[in-house]
């Protein structure tokens, strides 16, 4: 959970940074963007988890959250999911 206006960003040069939650517990995300400016920049996030609703990858809660130049997928539910919040795709 990203309460706090952070960047989590991928370290140049070794390629891409995963993030990966896969999990038996169902209404898991991988990544929770909690607070107006939370954003993630150049990760491929990755999640699967049982459940049927509140089943993404990346959950964004809060406005003014971005993700910059991110691969993000859900084997099971939905790679983002918006719930009172807004957010900013770009080159995603």
């Amino acid at each position: 959970v990203l309460d706090r206006p952070v960047t989590l960003r991928a370290a140049g040069g070794g390629g891409p940074a995963t993030l990966v939650h896969e999990t038996a517990a169902p209404y898991e995300s991988t990544v929770v963007l909690a607070a107006p400016g939370a954003r993630l920049e150049g990760l491929q996030v990755r999640h699967s988890s049982p459940s049927v609703a509140g089943n993404y990858a990346v959950l964004v809660t809060a406005e003014g959250a971005e993700l910059e130049g991110c691969d993000v997928a859900s084997a099971s539910g939905s790679g983002v999911g918006v719930e009172g919040g807004a957010l900013r795709a770009r080159r995603c």
